[in-house]
């Protein structure tokens, strides 16, 4: 929702306290996460973290769940407080609510979807990692003659890009291909071709296969129905 549109007396419509409480636990989780993978950065910067009484394996949860709760408090009330003028995060709560890409609930029963995890973790990866990154690179690098690190890099970005684009077609069987599904269907996927991508480059296809199959299980199984 655009300042624009707010401004002009057509609101969007406000969420629910339990919609806000979801997107606020998002953004908390996000933070935690955040928070750890920054730790190593801050003991750089901050060399009294390194020797602080508490050990590490402690002093790490700890902040993570610091940040990730001051983070959920914030966001909760940003949300409340936006949402009076129509400041919003449209993507996130589109997710929570499932106004989009929600199809029939024996379409998305958990076990199709653990057994689709299967298709995606071994048959996309031989076909977009194995294959057309593999390929991709060789063409750059022979071709473009980039450097062999240039080359993986942006056959890595490409592949994702076009594995993300590869599942609109499916997501125009669930929904109407709004610019908002359009965006979040490509880059969710995207998202998960780039770990994949970087995972075949440096550990090889299987940790590629296990990282997408994890993904799977996330998007099919767990936040099916």
């Amino acid at each position: 929702m655009s300042a624009t549109t707010a401004t002009s007396g057509h609101q969007a419509p406000r969420p629910s306290v339990i919609v806000e409480a979801k997107c606020a636990a998002w953004l908390g989780l996000a933070s935690a996460l955040a928070f750890a993978m920054a730790f190593p950065y801050f003991l750089a910067m901050l060399p009294k973290l390194a020797s602080a009484k508490l050990p590490l394996g402690i002093l790490v949860p700890v902040g993570a769940l610091q940040t990730g709760g001051v983070a959920f408090g914030l966001a909760w009330a940003g949300l409340w407080f936006g949402g009076q003028l129509g400041l919003t995060m449209p993507f996130l709560r589109a997710a929570v609510m499932r106004e989009h890409l929600r199809a029939p609930s024996h379409l998305l029963a958990p076990w199709k979807g653990l057994m689709s995890s299967f298709y995606g973790g071994i048959v996309e990866e031989i076909q977009i990692r194995l294959f057309l990154m593999s390929a991709l690179a060789l063409v750059l690098r022979k071709f473009a003659r980039l450097r062999v690190d240039t080359a993986i890099v942006i056959a890595i970005v490409l592949a994702a890009l076009l594995f993300g684009l590869g599942h609109l077609p499916a997501a125009a069987q669930m929904a109407r291909l709004s610019s908002i599904v359009v965006f979040r269907v490509v880059l969710l996927n995207m998202i998960v071709g780039l770990v994949c991508g970087v995972f075949f480059w440096r550990w090889g296809l299987e940790h590629a296969m296990l990282a997408h199959f994890a993904a799977d299980i996330v998007f099919h199984v767990a936040f099916a129905g």
